[in-house]
């Protein structure tokens, strides 16, 4: 017995009625959720962008339900159950919340945040082999790059700074996970089909995304993409090496020796220590062993705040509401309010609790399970959808984007967990048995 899986050439595909509008709502969200004309605007407290997310929650959440109502056959992903746990768990935080409103308003927002990706990244489609993930994303990720080179040109005092290039974004940390997405699209996505067949565009359209990306001075963007898209070449090598020529399996050899001379050098201390090089690489990034008092932060927040339950948190989103909160204690440096711990775990820990820390390690796990499943059926998205989940564990260590309702990255990372639910439902699976040859 042999079980094959394959997807599917056609499906049923009604969402084919209005494409363009299902495509634009991610794209625009995807947008807004980096543009920042005000750049010490809070990322939700803005009446303009608290109106744009109301239209379009309203909207999506209209369409699918008069999508479903005029067929019921028309089936939508929402990213399975550990989305549903998800919007369950911060719905019913809003009844130890610290900040009930703020608890409400942030969990409204996530709502119209699945039913935007799940209109978008979740419809039904007609060709479910074909890579339309990163094409989805490719639009508003190039045009808010052309407005930030535009804007370095025309007021150079606004895109740079001391600390990095923001261009158009908030900052320096925002403008770097642009760039770093921007990277996995020639790496992975619609730039990489692009430029098939053409390899020198190729390297130098990967050439300028880190230029970019090294502009930002924003080295937890840097390290979060390399390692992630390190890691994922590692667990997919069985699949490469099957497509490697004779003189490519040549040079992986040489690179092994290389390696191995290079750990027997460090074995005998003829090459700098780890922490040494650590230090090195922090201060060539503009960043000191603190994290750019990223520490600070988190000491206020753990050792001091006084507003969570260990277990439950103290609500979604109820934490950081600003500098008349409960997080008013919360002020670093020059009497800076952060907005956030500039670390994921700590905020979901902060608002949410362990109970909270198990969610989010389910749902990690989850994401990269299925894109695992993605990539052993030579779905062309599987490696995208495997290296966004592994970004955003290390993006996470100096930054907070997890379950942080329309940040740029949960945008991304949610469509991509959306996304690839999407795919694996509508993989057919078939059984062919194949006759035993009977003998004399």
């Amino acid at each position: 017995m042999r079980t094959l899986a394959i997807l599917p050439k056609r499906v049923h595909a009604q969402s084919a009625r209005a494409p363009w509008l299902t495509s634009f709502m991610l794209q625009l969200a995807v947008f807004d959720s980096l543009v920042s004309l005000n750049p010490a605007a809070a990322e939700d407290s803005g009446l303009s962008r608290q109106l744009l997310w109301g239209m379009l929650g309203v909207v999506a959440l209209g369409y699918l339900l008069l999508g479903r109502l005029a067929d019921r056959e028309l089936r939508y992903s929402f990213g399975g159950w550990p989305v549903a746990l998800l919007l369950l768990y911060t719905s019913a935080s809003l009844c130890w919340s610290v900040s009930p409103l703020a608890t409400l308003k942030r969990d409204i927002l996530l709502i119209f945040l699945v039913a935007v990706c799940a209109l978008s990244a979740g419809a039904p489609v007609d060709d479910w082999r074909r890579e339309r993930f990163s094409t989805l994303l490719a639009p508003p990720i190039l045009w808010l790059i052309g407005l930030s080179l535009v804007l370095t040109l025309v007021a150079p005092h606004r895109a740079l700074s001391e600390v990095g290039w923001a261009g158009i974004t908030a900052g320096k940390n925002t403008s770097g996970q642009l760039m770093a997405l921007t990277v996995l699209l020639v790496w992975y996505g619609v730039f990489h089909e692009a430029l098939r067949g053409r390899p020198w565009w190729r390297v130098v359209a990967l050439l300028a995304a880190l230029g970019l990306l090294f502009a930002t001075m924003s080295s937890t963007a840097l390290l979060a993409v390399i390692l992630s898209i390190a890691i994922t070449e590692l667990v997919t090598i069985r699949l490469a090496m099957r497509r490697l020529a004779s003189w490519q399996i040549a040079v992986a050899s040489g690179v092994l020796i290389v390696a191995v001379l290079l750990y027997f050098a460090f074995l005998l201390e003829l090459l700098p220590t780890a922490s040494t090089l650590y230090s090195h690489l922090l201060g060539a990034m503009g960043k000191s062993e603190t994290f750019t008092g990223r520490t600070a932060i988190w000491n206020l927040v753990l050792g001091e705040s006084r507003y969570h339950n260990t277990w439950i948190g103290g609500g979604y989103g109820g934490f950081w509401v600003g500098r008349t909160g409960v997080s008013s204690y919360a002020i670093v440096g020059n009497n800076l309010y952060p907005g956030q711990a500039h670390n994921g775990y700590i905020d979901v820990y902060n608002d949410l609790g362990i109970l909270g820390l198990a969610l989010l390690a389910i749902f990690l796990t989850v994401a990269l399970y299925r894109a695992a499943r993605l990539v052993a059926l030579g779905h062309p998205e599987g490696k995208m959808h495997l290296c966004i989940p592994l970004m955003c564990v290390f993006l996470n260590l100096g930054e907070s984007t997890f379950f942080r309702s329309t940040s740029f990255m949960n945008i991304v990372f949610l469509a991509s967990v959306i996304r690839s639910a999407a795919v694996l439902r509508h993989t057919v699976i078939t059984r062919t048995t194949q006759p035993a040859e009977s003998t004399a």
